[in-house]
């Protein structure tokens, strides 16, 4: 016999796991593209600005060697 317990949470780390799989079933939340690309804007704005103080950071740590 096999504790309860550990069945439960065999059983919900082998979904979560087999969530991340690419054929993985989507769900559709009912949300309308429209209302989610308005969403995605600032987290788009936050990505660049972020990815370019990353750029300078590491320019500025390591910075590239032009040989002429």
């Amino acid at each position: 016999m096999e504790p309860v317990a550990f069945v439960i949470s065999h059983n919900s780390q082998r979904r979560f796991s087999h969530s991340a799989m690419p054929d993985a079933p989507v769900v559709d939340d009912g949300r309308s593209p429209e209302a989610l690309a308005k969403r995605r804007q600032p987290v788009q704005n936050l990505r660049q600005s972020m990815a370019q103080t990353l750029r300078r950071a590491a320019d500025r740590v390591e910075p590239t060697c032009v040989t002429a």
